[in-house]
């Protein structure tokens, strides 16, 4: 049964908005957020940085790092850039950027829905991560990003949702690379139809796997109370958006074309346009001023929810036995580079750099809900969805 509920919160001031708002964490680069922390001071980011964002030659251990977060919080309420803490309620929230948008119910969910079936996730946590945002939950005490969960199209949601999105904004926000946010209160008593219509509907995570189990950790530490619930925005699935999560490897241009020669020689691969995006069912690999797109079969050991997606039988056919790249995504000589950079920035990512290019089609929602259904994980950075909520707009203290 899918537990959500009403929450308080603090919503952002609009004359702090620009300053406030923050990109999602794990969408920049250490460098790319000390970046944005000197140009926007007040920023989000200075609540959740870690000891990466630091400016270069900083070090501070994590209970002084950790204070500091929550100074910064306490420093934000106490110079006006937050209203006063709300009653508690539900909102529907909206993001859209270049022609497209998701609508979906911002709430409070069950901690433990992981750990009771109600929430299925598709990607492993690392146990440093889940430790360290157990930890920020325990010293600076509030959450504002909201982990985001799919679910199945449901009349009841579509109907209060669209009922909410026809009265005045709570908030409105529009970021500088043309996001658009916008929540509206959704009446006290659509929520509890909210929570009827969605009980008995599973709920998949989408982003914010290590945000869950730092909440499951939290809610085990302290018992039944404003631990209970993680900040969560629950969209339906066919409004999401996924992006693929490319590979890119260092290699040199003799290994590159040893492995683009191999590939050839085993499977149906033929030379393509550079940087093409492969079709459903291929990947197209790119270096050493070649390209070649194949179709790779799948191992008979996998099973068959992850059988067939893309990044698992790269993985299993061409980046281990032909390159020696280990499936946990710790090489260093491997990055991931979401989609949504373009093919330009792409070219210009192999010009720089040199190295092999793996381009991987999109996961679908339907392969997704197999894999969490199959209770199965896929591979490091598979899935992107964007458009992405902004830290430091909304904030629920625990």
């Amino acid at each position: 049964m899918t537990r959500i509920a009403p929450l308080p919160v603090r919503l952002v001031n609009p004359e702090w908005m620009a300053e406030v708002a923050s990109p999602p964490y794990d969408a920049l680069s250490p460098a790319q957020r000390r970046e944005h922390l000197v140009r926007h001071p007040a920023s989000y980011l200075g609540v959740t940085r870690s000891e990466a964002d630091l400016p270069e030659g900083s070090r501070l251990d994590e209970d002084r790092l950790l204070a500091d977060s929550r100074r910064a919080l306490d420093e934000l309420i106490e110079h006006g850039a937050f209203g006063g803490l709300l009653e508690p309620a539900m909102y529907a929230m909206r993001l859209g950027v270049g022609g497209h948008s998701q609508t979906g119910v911002l709430c409070g969910l069950a901690a433990d829905s992981l750990r009771s079936g109600e929430l299925l996730a598709h990607e492993r946590v690392h146990d440093d991560r889940l430790r360290v945002l157990a930890s920020h939950l325990e010293v600076v005490g509030a959450q504002s990003s909201p982990i985001v969960v799919a679910h199945e199209d449901n009349i009841v949601v579509g109907d209060i949702v669209e009922r909410a999105v026809g009265a005045e904004p709570s908030l409105h926000y529009v970021s500088e690379d043309g996001l658009e946010l916008t929540l509206w209160a959704i009446e006290t008593a659509d929520a509890a139809l909210l929570a009827e219509g969605l009980a008995d509907h599973p709920l998949y995570m989408i982003d914010g796997h290590h945000r869950a189990g730092a909440a499951q950790e939290h809610l085990d530490h302290h018992g039944p109370g404003p631990a209970s619930w993680m900040l969560a925005v629950l969209f339906p699935a066919q409004e999401l958006r996924c992006e693929s999560f490319h590979r890119w490897v260092e290699m040199a241009p003799a290994e590159i074309d040893r492995v683009l020669d191999e590939v050839t020689a085993r499977f149906d691969a033929r030379p393509t346009d550079p940087l093409r995006m492969p079709a459903r069912g291929e990947v197209t690999l790119h270096g050493g001023g070649r390209a070649v797109a194949v179709v790779l079969p799948s191992t008979p050991d996998d099973p068959p929810a992850v059988a067939d997606l893309a990044a698992v039988r790269l993985q299993h056919q061409v980046l281990g036995p032909l390159v020696g790249v280990v499936s946990d995504g710790s090489d260093p000589r491997l990055a991931y580079l979401p989609g949504v950079l373009g093919a330009e920035q792409l070219r210009a990512q192999i010009a720089l750099k040199g190295g092999l290019l793996c381009l991987l089609p999109p996961v679908t929602m339907t392969e997704l809900f197999a894999v969490a259904d199959a209770g199965l994980t896929m591979p490091p950075k598979s899935t992107y969805f964007v458009p992405k909520a902004r830290s430091g707009l909304v904030v629920r203290h625990l």
